[in-house]
């Protein structure tokens, strides 16, 4: 009999903590981490379709992070770069082969796009959307773009703008930018 008894309380304790390992497992899936698939071109050459990234939902995105945003325009999660925070101005300026992108920070500080490992091509004069006239001041929130920027639906279109921080799921942590 003791043997017996001994093998349930074996079992019993086996069965607990497998249990209270899926239910830490499922905590830290809905509140610390997550995985994405990325869907389109628009973060090409960084990520591609069909790549998968992880993301840390508790980070503060900074510029240059790739986050995951959820749209409200297309209703559906994006994975888009940070271009510029909260009280940054974005401009254009001309280069040889379209524009790129330049940030003043709120402390004065210029900007000018460069990332790692990544080459970001310039910006065709039909991809400039709410950048066209005048720098755009990010009043709250984010100003994303994705690295593909002649196709990539974000910031630029007027009917998304800046992205509310309530909006950021989170900052892509198996990024190669």
């Amino acid at each position: 009999m003791d043997d017996r008894a001994s093998k349930i309380k074996s079992d019993l304790v086996f069965y607990m903590v497998l249990i209270a390992l899926v239910v830490i497992a499922i905590v830290f899936r809905c509140f610390f981490v997550s995985s994405y698939t990325v869907s389109g071109t628009s973060m090409y050459p960084t990520l591609n379709d069909g790549d998968w990234v992880w993301v840390n939902k508790l980070a503060k995105p900074q510029r240059g992070d790739i986050v995951v945003a959820y749209d409200e325009y297309d209703d559906k999660a994006l994975v888009k770069r940070v271009i510029a925070i909260e009280g940054d101005l974005v401009s254009l300026v001309w280069s040889d082969e379209g524009y790129v992108v330049v940030i003043e920070t709120a402390d004065g500080q210029i900007i000018y796009e460069e990332y790692v490992g990544v080459t970001l091509p310039a910006i065709r004069p039909d991809r400039t959307g709410v950048l066209s006239s005048t720098p755009y001041l990010v009043t709250e929130g984010y100003f994303l773009m994705g690295d593909n920027r002649n196709d990539s639906n974000d910031s630029r279109n007027p009917e998304i703008q800046c992205f509310e921080k309530e909006k950021i799921i989170g900052v892509v942590m198996n990024d190669e930018g």
